[in-house]
């Protein structure tokens, strides 16, 4: 059609008599496709409408984030007011659940939208103030749910449990993080001396207590980090001296 024009079985057809049009032929349950008109008639639009797991992990960060940013509205509470956020989820297995792996997956998005992140329930001081609870399902992929609770709470200190029983025995922890929380070592108190059940505990922060949840987390990410990097010093110092030798006269190679 070097002339505008093409010749079919004797006649000459202009590109003005011309109409085409194109249609998608692939798997209709997985894309949708559109085509173009008017100028863009020469276009088709795929759109794959299957989900990975990225996605679907997106979704429920995404609704996470609703959820709390509801429970605050309902609160109401100002956007400059913090709080920290707990979250339990029921899902019969070991390890973060669902929920919580959707969250650290996108914990980026999660921060930029509620400067901070859900932290796992059993970290919540039972004598925070609560600000709001909400029960609610999440829904999964494969019409499954997940049962969960989110709690907002105003900041408190939260108790380093594991250190707490090694370092003083069979102790209450609740009734320690009750005297904790009457005396209020959150104001720049570094040490804190109390006497439970005729026991004196010398109780430190940064070790037995810290100001928040979310503080005593960043406190045991750092130290986890801190291990494995001695960790990996030791194994690269134990390799460099195994590729040292030494000669039947005692002199280096």
């Amino acid at each position: 059609m070097v002339d505008g024009s093409i010749e079919v079985d004797g006649h000459a057809i202009n590109a003005g008599e011309l109409m085409v049009s194109l249609e998608f032929s692939g798997d209709a349950e997985r894309y949708v496709a559109s085509a173009g008109k008017g100028e863009y008639s020469q276009l088709v639009v795929i759109l794959d409408t299957e989900q990975d797991e990225a996605l679907l992990a997106a979704g429920t960060a995404r609704e996470c984030v609703n959820r709390v940013q509801r429970m605050r509205k309902t609160a109401g509470l100002e956007p400059s007011d913090e709080v920290e956020i707990f979250l339990y989820e029921e899902h019969g297995g070991e390890g973060a659940g669902p929920v919580t792996t959707a969250i650290k997956a996108n914990a980026e998005y999660c921060r930029s939208k509620l400067r901070t992140l859900p932290l796992p329930m059993t970290l919540a001081n039972p004598f925070a103030q609560v600000i709001a609870v909400d029960t609610c399902d999440f829904e999964l992929p494969g019409d499954r749910k997940v049962h969960s609770k989110l709690m907002l709470t105003r900041p408190c200190l939260a108790v380093q449990r594991d250190q707490v029983a090694a370092d003083f025995g069979n102790v209450d922890i609740d009734a320690v993080s009750s005297l904790l929380t009457q005396i209020g070592v959150n104001n720049g108190v570094e040490e804190a001396i109390v006497t439970l059940d005729g026991k004196r505990l010398d109780l430190k922060k940064g070790v037995h207590f810290f100001e928040t949840a979310k503080d005593m987390i960043s406190s045991e990410q750092a130290y986890g980090q801190e291990q494995r990097a001695k960790k990996e010093d030791g194994k690269t110092g134990r390799q460099e001296d195994g590729k040292t030798g030494r000669r039947e006269d005692g002199m280096k190679e």
